[in-house]
């Protein structure tokens, strides 16, 4: 088989998997969150990101709205990765480019310079420069592209990848951005995972065999050490799946970790001498890095989680945590309810004219009742969020909680395929790799939809099935 016809057919596996009648699913997968992100320059800003637009809060958690697809600038069955600027400037890629805003986030603009290339993952590294990973629409190879400017411009830097690689994720060491790593998938009649390097900035690649890994269980980024640019954490996201560490730079790997289930989330502190890493069967861990020893930390369903000083934000699942995020103020020792999705409080307001404003109005009501926002108001929690809807007992549960375990439900079952699935990067759970590769076949048909009232809505879940989503990538 040619290695484009994998390509293909692994797109249009994914996209059948999307498009399988599902009652339970909005936009091919169960509401759920699968970032949380930060603004360095206001911590009461919040963005979570889920299978239904962006939540964001002003208001440190008191109240979300919705940030939605369309204005953002993609259509359902694609779940971009996010990341914010120093300047607090928020993008993400998309099937078909990237999509950046930044003050009020009422505008989102296009990058001319990656129009019409599937961006799979985005990154800021320490110097504060954007990065993105992006393939061509062609049998040509992925490519890296860098803002210096604050989102204005992009430029590829340095050669392209080598050939026959679908990216996944990039991240810089913080130590020496010039030193880029990138994971990727290989074309072929048996495509394994790939961790590519750089250390010049993209004036030479060399690349390797991630150990174990394939499409099924592909190789994410977890982080690389603040002051080793050498030693990088690489997770693999199948069930069982395995945390991978090197220490010479992805030459060869060590298994430090293995999970039951899905593993979907990992971050590394900032001063790198532990990580925070977990999934949906298994819960949250904490990683000594130095012993590599894991100790479990709460039973949390985990589909993401961002370290972010004292503070850390993890992705739950709302029928086993009630909320679809929960935040720690004590490093991790404790979680409260952050973000209840049926508690939104409606679209994020904007004047006419803009991509919210004139966009997201329409789309309401449908995603009020995907997430049946009424049981949030007849519980008399209001329209805001952290602790304040009849589900605030379970996250009292899970604070009180230190087991590291949790149940798998049905959709766990239905996320080892495409679009029935996710995983997460940088520190959110994750697209599932099939996911992304999805987007080679989503940005064509984005480019015929020629307008909103066109797009796929979401469908209201049945209830029977859980709310959540594959952290996927997933």
């Amino acid at each position: 088989m040619r290695t484009w016809g994998v390509r293909r057919l692994i797109a249009s596996l994914c996209l059948s998997c999307a498009l399988l009648p599902a009652a339970a699913r909005a936009n091919g997968a169960f509401p759920a969150s699968g970032q949380v992100l930060s603004d360095p320059t206001d911590p009461a800003v919040l963005w979570i990101s889920s299978t239904f637009g962006v939540a964001k809060t002003s208001d440190g958690g008191a109240s979300f709205r919705l940030l939605c697809e369309p204005a953002i600038g993609y259509f359902g069955g694609f779940h971009p990765f996010f990341a914010v600027m120093p300047s607090g400037a928020i993008f993400g890629g998309l099937p078909d480019g990237l999509s950046s805003s930044r003050g009020d986030t009422c505008i989102f603009v296009r990058a001319p310079e990656l129009e019409g290339l599937l961006v799979p993952d985005v990154s800021v590294d320490s110097t504060g420069r954007a990065l993105a990973i992006a393939l061509p629409d062609s049998p040509a190879p992925a490519r890296v592209y860098a803002s210096t400017d604050d989102l204005a411009s992009w430029q590829q830097i340095g050669v392209d990848l080598p050939a026959k690689l679908i990216p996944l994720t990039i991240d810089a060491a913080p130590s020496d951005p010039s030193r880029i790593y990138v994971t990727a998938i290989s074309e072929g009649d048996t495509p394994v995972g790939m961790l590519c390097r750089t250390t010049d900035g993209g004036a030479t690649w060399s690349s390797t065999v991630v150990p174990g890994s394939s499409p099924s269980s592909g190789p994410f980024l977890g982080g690389v050490d603040p002051s080793n640019p050498d030693r990088l954490y690489v997770r693999l996201n199948g069930a069982p799946g395995r945390l991978l560490v090197s220490d010479d730079g992805g030459v060869t790997f060590e298994q430090a970790f293995e999970t039951q289930g899905f593993f979907r989330a990992f971050d590394l502190s900032a001063d790198g001498a532990s990580a925070l890493m977990g999934g949906d069967q298994d819960g949250l861990y904490r990683l000594d890095t130095t012993t590599l020893e894991a100790q479990p930390l709460s039973s949390i369903a985990a589909r993401c989680v961002n370290v972010d000083g004292a503070r850390v934000y993890v992705c739950g699942t709302p029928s086993e945590d009630g909320f679809a995020a929960l935040v720690s103020r004590d490093g991790g020792a404790t979680f409260e309810g952050l973000f209840d999705q049926a508690c939104l409080a409606g679209m994020l307001e904007c004047p006419t004219g803009t991509s919210i404003g004139d966009e997201c109005p329409s789309l309401w009501p449908e995603i009020a009742e995907l997430l049946d926002t009424s049981t949030c108001l007849q519980s008399g929690s209001g329209s805001g969020g952290a602790g304040t809807g009849a589900t605030s007992s379970a996250a009292s549960s899970v604070a009180a909680s230190a087991t590291g375990g949790s149940s798998e439900s049905a959709d766990d079952a239905a996320s080892s395929g495409c679009a029935c699935s996710g995983v997460g990067h940088p520190s959110a759970g994750a697209l599932g790799v099939l996911v992304l590769l999805s987007g080679l076949s989503l940005r064509r048909a984005a480019k015929r939809r020629s307008a909103p009232d066109t797009l796929s809505r979401p469908r209201r879940p049945s209830t029977r099935a859980s709310r959540r989503r594959s952290s996927a990538q997933s």
